[in-house]
């Protein structure tokens, strides 16, 4: 009930603007958020969060980051390294 309205809105815009209505810190390139969202869940995994929620969250995180990329909305580099922080290889000090 509380993410109805949320939901509604994001199936709208898909549905109106297909990628273009891609949203969120993977669309704007957001690696440092990215991380923190990823080590969130591994923290929230670690306290019997289910695996397969990060997973789930992994998986359309690459799905986006594709299709930002293919769209050319999302620069190569940076598509690189939102990728780097989806397979935990990514180093936090390079930023």
């Amino acid at each position: 009930r509380v993410l109805r309205s949320l939901m509604t809105a994001a199936l709208e815009n898909a549905l109106t603007d297909g990628v273009g209505a891609l949203t969120g810190p993977v669309a704007r390139g957001d690696v440092d958020t990215l991380r923190t969202h990823r080590e969130t869940l591994a923290e929230l995994e670690a306290g019997g969060l289910p695996p397969d929620v990060r997973a789930v969250w992994e998986a359309l995180a690459r799905a986006t980051t594709d299709r930002a990329e293919t769209r050319g909305t999302l620069r190569a580099d940076t598509a690189a390294r939102l990728r780097e922080v989806l397979d935990g290889s990514d180093d936090p000090h390079d930023d």
